[in-house]
C-alpha cells in the first residue's frame, strides 16, 4: 500500500509540489519520490509532510500537513477530499474527489 500512494502522491500532486514546483513560493512540501529513496523516511512526502505544521493553509481544525496515525486530522487528506472551495487540491482542473486515492493516501497514514 505505501508504493501506490506514495506513486499517486508522486503522479498527482508532485507537479506543483516538488522544489522547482508552482506550489514552491508558497510551501516546501516535496512530494516527488526519487530512484534513490530506498525508504519510505526518505522519500520526500515522509520528510516534509508528515507530523510537518501547516505554514499557509489556516485552519482551526488541522494544524498538520500529514498527522501520523490520524487521517481525520490530515490536512492533505481534508484538501483532497473537497471540491468547489478555494481549499480543494488540486486547485484546478478538478471536479470530482478520487476516492480510490483519498483511501489509499489514508490507509498510508493509518499505519505511520
Amino acid at each position: 500500500m505505501t508504493a501506490d500512494t506514495l506513486g499517486y502522491l508522486h503522479a498527482n500532486c508532485a507537479q506543483c509540489h516538488n522544489p522547482v514546483g508552482s506550489a514552491r513560493p508558497y510551501t516546501d512540501m516535496d512530494l516527488r519520490v526519487r530512484a534513490t529513496d530506498t525508504t519510505v523516511d526518505d522519500t520526500g512526502a515522509y520528510r516534509t509532510a508528515v507530523d510537518v505544521p501547516l505554514f499557509v493553509f489556516r485552519s482551526d481544525r488541522y494544524t498538520l500537513r500529514i498527522a501520523s496515525g490520524d487521517p481525520d486530522a490530515s490536512a492533505v487528506v481534508y484538501r483532497m477530499s473537497i471540491r468547489g472551495t478555494r481549499e480543494q487540491m488540486p486547485p484546478i482542473a478538478s471536479e470530482r474527489v478520487d476516492d480510490v486515492g483519498i483511501e489509499a493516501v489514508r490507509a498510508w497514514i493509518t499505519g505511520l
